[in-house]
């Protein structure tokens, strides 16, 4: 055995303690979350899923708005509801298990992104100092805490299987496992599609990293085979969408019982088309950057736009909704 190998061998086992420590800590910091009751909609949902047969409550939720009677919002979420209808038959209204699922998502996001992270750097420390600050920022509690809002957690979790799944790929095409792996990442893909509308950017971010990433020798087999199953999967879903709340993409009604200003929709693609400029030009320069200086790390470039379309959500929120920010965290990362 070489020296170098005892050198990995002993710089692999100092970090054996550290997935552990993690999830210990991470328990004790959300302790004080278990023992919460549900609030807000968890009383609407809970109350609506005690009434409706198990049954219903299924073909409802794949053929229907997200919140029933509620007409001034368009959501779709077939996933979502999904899980909602399955969790509430195991654990009716105990909040210490759905609480418990939260923060099993929560902690399965951490893991993927510091795997990613590591994947992105070569550096184990990066690695596990990404899963850390995944894991314990402050902005992540309240998407975690409460219980209706599972969906960000789960969206989260869904997403970077797909990320993780496709640098995956990247690195070992030949590997036998590929085709699994790429069943991996289109399922992961449909399910986020499913969960909640945010992740409607992601087949066009993940076309982007692999377009983006720097590689030898880009393989056009290789793109076909992992893009063409999300683009198809992400029509499919704007038709549904379009066929049972009536929008592809409009979550608020025209006529919506919301104080909003009657200008309000001019604003909306003015924000989001100048932070995905934004992103763009910064990507473009970045790359050419690199290029000429080589002094960025991999995959910078396509970071940005990833960055822009995971804060892209969170643009239009208030400072009070910061369950909503729980997503956009992986764009700070």
């Amino acid at each position: 055995m070489t020296a170098t190998s005892f050198s990995q061998k002993g710089n692999h086992s100092g970090f054996r303690w550290h997935g552990p420590a993690l999830a210990a800590l991470a328990l004790a910091a959300y302790w004080p979350v278990l023992n919460s009751h549900p609030l807000m909609d968890d009383h609407l949902f809970f109350s609506w899923l005690e009434k409706t047969p198990w049954r219903d409550a299924i073909s409802q939720r794949l053929t229907g708005n997200w919140i029933l009677n509620f007409p001034q919002m368009r959501m779709y979420r077939p996933v979502s509801g999904l899980w909602q209808a399955t969790m509430y038959q195991l654990f009716k209204a105990n909040p210490l298990p759905h609480h418990l699922m939260n923060l099993l998502l929560h902690c399965g996001t951490g893991l993927l992104a510091g795997v990613f992270a590591f994947r992105l750097s070569d550096n184990k420390k990066t690695g596990w100092l990404v899963a850390s600050l995944m894991l314990f920022h402050p902005r992540a509690v309240l998407g975690v805490s409460l219980i209706y809002n599972f969906y960000d957690p789960l969206v989260t979790f869904l997403m970077m299987i797909s990320l993780v799944c496709l640098s995956t790929v990247r690195r070992n095409w030949r590997s036998r496992l590929v085709p699994i792996q790429i069943a991996v990442l289109w399922l992961s893909i449909g399910l986020s599609l499913g969960a909640k509308e945010v992740a409607l950017p992601l087949p066009v971010v993940l076309l982007a990293a692999e377009l983006l990433w720097e590689t030898k020798k880009r393989k056009g087999g290789r793109v076909i085979a992992c893009h063409a199953g999300p683009a198809g999967l992400l029509i499919l879903y704007m038709v549904a969408r379009t066929r049972f709340v009536g929008h592809p993409f409009r979550t608020h009604d025209p006529h919506t019982g919301f104080p909003l200003p009657p200008d309000s929709y001019l604003w909306v693609p003015f924000w989001d088309g100048l932070l995905l400029v934004f992103s763009i030009v910064g990507c473009a320069l970045i790359h050419r950057w690199h290029k000429l200086r080589e002094l960025l790390p991999r995959a910078s470039d396509w970071m940005l736009l990833w960055c822009g379309c995971m804060l892209l959500p969170a643009v239009h929120f208030c400072s009070q909704v910061t369950s909503r920010l729980y997503r956009s965290l992986l764009g700070c990362f």
